[in-house]
């Protein structure tokens, strides 16, 4: 899929990390500091020790202060969380560049449909379901997301039900994978009268997958909630640089029709709308998407 290339020493010795673990669950306003792979591995681990009630709306931040190579490893810091268990996650990346991560189905959490229904089959990202997503001054090279079985993926978080802002981020030779809802920054975000800002935001030889449509290179979808009010809402996206080996694809095993002069995915049940360049949005979740 995509012609990835996925590493066979992907195992990081977390015994050499600075990082100690706390005995006790992530604090509110608490700062994290990865100085290397193995650092930022061994903060993963911690985290994905609670997820529970402990993490809902604390206020989360990971700092990292140095160019590190994860060489495939399988990292996710939250993956297994729902809707009550959401923090609110800024990552620091200090100008400096994350290489090589990996994260597969094994971090498949919870999640919403546009019908109401919570499953357990979506989002592979660094964090699964979160309340705010912050990310700035980072650097993403080589990594690989996500599996077609799954709904939702990202690099960053899965699903957001608060604001999002991300600015001074490069995506570089990295893929993501993902049934529906798919992008390279996030999956999804519902939230009334939500609030998206994305800046100077570069994305090279990067490419998103979907199987099920809603396939965006920056995001999937951004919508309100049921019967949302949105007269506030804004998605502000500016210098945003997309090289000519980017793109949003569909699977070839998709089976694509045109409805009203429009590419759709036929899922058996539904029409969804199938790519987009930057992402779509919409009025709530009841309502026809539209292509940014």
């Amino acid at each position: 899929n995509g012609n990835q290339w996925y590493s066979l020493s992907g195992k990081i010795d977390t015994s050499k990390a600075d990082f100690k673990t706390p005995d006790k669950a992530p604090q509110d306003n608490a700062t994290y500091e990865a100085k290397s792979a193995a650092d930022l591995v061994k903060i993963a681990e911690y985290f994905m020790q609670y997820t529970t009630n402990e993490l809902n709306n604390k206020n989360i931040t990971i700092n990292i202060t140095a160019d590190m190579n994860l060489n495939g490893a399988d990292v996710c810091f939250v993956g297994e969380n729902k809707s009550g268990n959401a923090p609110n996650v800024t990552i620091n990346g200090n100008n400096h560049t994350i290489t090589g991560l990996y994260i597969s189905d094994n971090h498949s959490g919870f999640g919403t449909s546009s019908e109401g229904s919570e499953s357990t089959n979506y989002g592979a990202a660094m964090f699964g379901w979160v309340s705010g997503l912050t990310v700035k001054d980072l650097t993403i090279d080589s990594a690989v997301v996500g599996t077609y079985e799954n709904k939702q993926s990202a690099i960053f978080a899965s699903h957001v039900n608060g604001n999002v802002e991300i600015s001074n981020v490069t995506i570089k030779n990295s893929t993501v994978y993902g049934d529906n809802k798919v992008g390279l920054l996030f999956g999804y975000v519902t939230k009334e009268n939500y609030q998206v800002s994305i800046s100077n935001v570069t994305v090279e030889n990067s490419n998103v997958y979907s199987k099920g449509g809603e396939c965006g290179l920056l995001f999937g979808v951004v919508t309100g909630d049921y019967q949302a009010d949105l007269n506030n809402s804004e998605i502000n996206l500016s210098d945003i640089k997309v090289n000519d080996n980017s793109l949003a694809h569909i699977s070839p095993d998709a089976t694509l029709e045109t409805v009203s002069g429009m590419q759709y995915v036929s899922t058996g049940t539904k029409y969804r709308q199938a790519t987009a360049k930057f992402g779509f949005y919409g009025i709530n979740q009841n309502s026809k998407a539209s292509t940014t």
